[in-house]
């Protein structure tokens, strides 16, 4: 398994085709994507090598979909490690897949089917390029929270700010948007925001939001988002650094009383940067896949979802605005 480096990156990692980079150990870092730059900052409990928290960032064959993963997980040690890999190869798996519900439903099932009884909060983001849409959805995790370049101003994804994701599963009387693990089935609404250049989103643990104060205050979410609204996005490389040094702060001073992770990406000018030779490496790659599997081999296949949009915009990019509601301008 592909883990993240315990050492801050001075250089930014390029994520290439189908890669999936991440994993549960301690890591500060910076990562580059089609459309997006993001710095991860993940810190077990304790000094630890490696915790309960576990991210994840990939980006598809063609570079047009970048999807991006933050879990808490119940436990610690070996049970989670091996937890990430298995949500690694499901990573994997869905790696080209643009409409992520049948991820976020694999991702329930991969935590009601183990014996251990574990389960995980969750906020599962996939990032459309071409027309600058990020779709999300949260499984019983803290509220993804989205700086506006335009306006300076700091809100929560929620769903009276946002419009309902194409391609979503409609309402029902299921369960919806709990923790994965707790049912066999749970909707998790899929939530669409188009994003303008400079705009951050911040993916967080809760942690955070957990610190108290000498008389025993949350900082809750609203005490966060004020924290970032002091902090201001004119430095995203350090606001994750500087936002867990502020958490503990409140915290009487003290480290926060469980592993802290956030995930803070800014959309930058790029569409797509992946040319023939990067085509031809995909191809490559893929049929690679393909062979080791009818070998006997047991890692996941990243079949292409087969939707317009994903399949007709590598061929005409016009079609890539069948994409998202805000269509790129």
């Amino acid at each position: 398994m592909t883990m993240t480096s315990n050492m801050p990156s001075t250089e930014p990692h390029t994520l290439q085709c189908m890669e999936v980079w991440g994993g549960n150990d301690a890591v500060q870092s910076a990562v580059r994507m089609p459309g997006l730059d993001a710095w991860v900052y993940s810190r077990p409990h304790k000094g630890e090598a490696s915790g309960g928290d576990v991210h994840y960032l990939s980006s598809c064959a063609t570079g047009r979909i970048t999807r991006l993963l933050i879990a808490d997980v119940s436990g610690h040690g070996l049970g989670v490690s091996e937890i990430a890999i298995r949500l690694r190869n499901l990573m994997r798996q869905f790696v080209n897949y643009l409409d992520q519900t049948r991820f976020a439903e694999s991702l329930n099932r991969e935590f009601t089917g183990q014996e251990s009884g574990s389960f995980a909060t969750a906020v599962l983001g996939t990032y459309w390029a071409p027309t600058r849409y990020l779709v999300t959805c949260n499984a019983g995790h803290p509220r993804p929270i989205h700086y506006h370049a335009a306006t300076g101003e700091w809100t929560f994804i929620r769903r009276d700010n946002a419009d309902t994701a194409p391609g979503a599963t409609p309402e029902s009387d299921a369960p919806a948007n709990l923790p994965l693990g707790v049912l066999d089935f749970s909707r998790y609404d899929q939530l669409g925001v188009r994003l303008d250049e400079g705009d951050v989103i911040i993916l967080y643990t809760d942690s955070l939001i957990e610190a108290k104060d000498a008389e025993g205050r949350l900082l809750g979410e609203a005490g966060l988002l004020e924290l970032l609204r002091e902090l201001g996005a004119g430095d995203p490389a350090t606001l994750a650094s500087r936002t867990v040094a502020r958490a503990e702060r409140f915290n009487r001073g003290l480290p926060l009383d469980d592993d802290a992770t956030m995930l803070v990406m800014r959309c930058n000018s790029e569409r797509t940067r992946r040319g023939p030779r990067e085509s031809f490496a995909a191809a490559w790659y893929f049929l690679g896949l393909v062979v080791a599997r009818l070998r006997g081999g047991s890692t996941p296949i990243p079949w292409p979802e087969l939707r317009l949009a994903n399949i007709g915009g590598a061929i005409l990019p016009r079609l890539n605005r069948l994409w998202g509601r805000d269509a790129a301008k």
